[in-house]
């Protein structure tokens, strides 16, 4: 099967990985429809027969960058799944991912209501840390260090804000399918003030060089908003 904008990505891995691989699925803003070029990850996850070997890894290596340069955005291996040994648990939301190769091995890897609420809670849990560990880096970030935080600012924000909208009472199902443009409406039913700041932002991705750093810090402020700003 060939994802739009994405053509051969399939048969590209299985020349690679040959029978060992099991299956290939593309998953996040490239199937979700709020992809922004220049920007946005096209997230990967392989299902194979044992791990890559070195030979693999660089062939493997080679065709991410062929492939990310069709797109104008980076294709980031985000799960190397050993079909052999690994049991089935939830990975991906329902209607967020395509099958570039084969199929996942059992329905087991979807997410579920619960599971994907659950899995919110903890991200949020983990949050505050994270935060603060980024500003920390966020203030010394210079050239390539700092464009790599304003990716990885976006990066985070958008899991905070769907597992927020959750914690509101918005099914979690739902609002994990939702582009940043369905976040921000329903954002803006509790704090109009808060999307339309987000709308702003987003719509700046990605950023000049002269823009980066503003939009950086935005990123960040919107992030540190909705912590707790006791030690810790």
């Amino acid at each position: 099967m060939v994802i739009p904008g994405i053509p051969g990505l399939g048969a590209a891995l299985h020349a690679v990985l040959g029978d060992r691989l099991v299956a290939a699925v593309v998953y996040g803003s490239a199937v979700t429809g709020d992809f922004i070029p220049g920007f946005s990850d096209v997230d990967l996850a392989i299902f194979a027969h044992g791990g890559p070997g070195l030979d693999e890894a660089r062939a493997l290596q080679r065709e991410a960058a062929a492939l990310a340069a069709m797109v104008d955005g980076q294709l980031q291996l985000a799960h190397w799944i050993h079909a052999d040994r690994e049991s089935a648990r939830p990975h991906f939301v329902p209607g967020s991912l395509v099958n570039a190769w084969g199929e996942p091995p059992g329905p087991g890897w979807l997410h579920s209501e619960q599971s994907l609420r659950e899995s919110g809670r903890s991200w949020l849990a983990e949050l505050p840390a994270l935060v603060r560990r980024d500003a920390a880096d966020w203030a010394v970030a210079s050239g390539q260090r700092r464009t790599g935080m304003v990716r990885l600012l976006a990066t985070r924000l958008k899991p905070a804000i769907r597992a927020a909208l959750a914690e509101q009472g918005y099914p979690a199902l739902e609002v994990w399918g939702l582009p940043w443009s369905g976040l921000t409406d329903l954002w803006s039913r509790s704090d109009e003030a808060g999307a339309n700041a987000l709308r702003e932002t987003i719509g700046r991705l990605p950023p000049s060089p002269t823009d980066e750093q503003a939009v950086g810090d935005a990123l960040l402020a919107m992030l540190w908003a909705g912590l707790d700003h006791g030690p810790g």
